[in-house]
């Protein structure tokens, strides 16, 4: 048996494809195809729910030539309802200040969120670019730079601390 699916191209929007009729990660090849065709763009991709950004998430890692597969990040929903009184767990939001400082730094790759996530509000560009830095394992970060960046957001580096 075979299964087909469509893509849908409309001529106004030539910025937007539509799959239809797609099986298993299916779906996450014809995003990694994507990708790779327009590697100068954020590919934005919205699932239906967290389970699907998940998968989804895990198959495009999968998928992704070595060359794309560094710039994948997942921008995770609270997993809180708004009556809840605690917090989020401090991976989620980990990772969803890496993904947005990511973004802010003219992220070029794929994004994955789900519909939920993306109808909600996020902090504004100016305070998570004054607001944050990142490093990995390994950085050797310059100093002027990481000033430069502390200033902007209203925090002063401690006399003890050399880099």
């Amino acid at each position: 048996m075979t299964s087909t699916y469509t893509v849908n191209k409309s001529e106004e929007s030539q910025n937007r494809t539509v799959w239809s009729g797609l099986h298993g990660n299916t779906d996450a090849f014809e995003i990694v195809q994507l990708a790779a065709n327009n590697r100068d763009k954020t590919t934005l991709v919205v699932t239906k729910d967290s389970a699907s950004e998940e998968r989804i998430f895990n198959a495009l890692l999968f998928l992704a030539p070595r060359d794309l597969a560094g710039s994948i990040i997942r921008f995770p929903g609270w997993e809180t309802l708004p009556y809840d009184m605690f917090s989020p767990h401090q991976d989620i939001i980990s990772e969803r200040l890496s993904s947005l400082y990511k973004l802010v730094s003219k992220f070029e790759g794929i994004l994955v969120m789900s519909a939920h996530t993306l109808m909600q509000r996020t902090a504004p560009i100016e305070y998570i670019a004054g607001s944050s830095f990142s490093f990995e394992i390994g950085d050797k970060p310059n100093r002027f730079p990481v000033t430069f960046e502390f200033d902007g957001g209203q925090a002063r580096p401690h006399p003890l601390v050399r880099f």
